[in-house]
């Protein structure tokens, strides 16, 4: 191999004068704006899109933060049955009438939602955004598909949604009664719910 002439050797050893060689103990990835990336915009989601997500958007109430997903009952709401066969539960003040007619399938749902496949969080962020929309649009009862599982509840064979199912709908503000579904709308896997109406629920507010 040729060398170089010696005036292009002095030529480029006078442009390294004032350089300092690079620490080898030194990372020599050069920082920049990029770096602020690798551990949000570039990383992965935890989890994928869920329909939890996409009924969050928009958001038809104010969202609180689930304590172990569980939320204070209204004392004006009586539970009067949770288990494997039946969940049942309404204002104290609605009238009996009404109470039958929800519980044997008379009042037809005109909306539905299906939480089979969620986590419990998502599926309670899916229930209450699902409940004030539907009064927002109107409905004045809905079917809450909620599956029948097993494993949960006193005796081992109620789903872990549906073992909370009771629980949300009692302290949800919008609610007046839900029951059980007659068996052509899912049996013991689902449960009517009742909606007040929108004037019913500002003045209680």
């Amino acid at each position: 191999m040729r060398k170089p002439p010696k005036e292009d050797m002095d030529a480029w050893l006078e442009e390294l004068e004032g350089v300092e060689p690079l620490d080898k103990a030194k990372s020599t990835r050069p920082s920049t704006a990029v770096d602020g990336l690798y551990d949000s915009d570039l990383t992965p989601p935890k989890k994928g899109i869920t329909m939890a997500d996409i009924l969050a958007e928009p958001k038809a109430a104010p969202t609180p933060p689930p304590a172990s997903v569980q939320s204070a009952p209204n004392p004006t709401f009586q539970t009067e049955r949770q288990d494997t066969n039946c969940l049942s539960g309404a204002l104290s003040s609605l009238d009996g009438r009404t109470r039958k007619r929800l519980a044997h399938g008379e009042i037809a749902p005109t909306r539905s939602i299906d939480l089979h496949g969620f986590y419990v969080e998502d599926a309670w962020q899916a229930l209450m955004n699902f409940l004030h929309q539907s009064q927002q649009q109107g409905h004045r009862c809905v079917l809450v598909v909620h599956g029948k599982g097993a494993g949960y509840g006193a005796d081992g064979q109620m789903g872990a949604i549906k073992a909370q199912v009771s629980g949300w709908l009692a302290a949800c503000p919008v609610v007046m009664a839900f029951h059980t579904a007659i068996p052509r709308h899912g049996g013991s896997g689902a449960v009517y719910v009742m909606l007040r109406r929108i004037r019913e629920t500002e003045e209680i507010r």
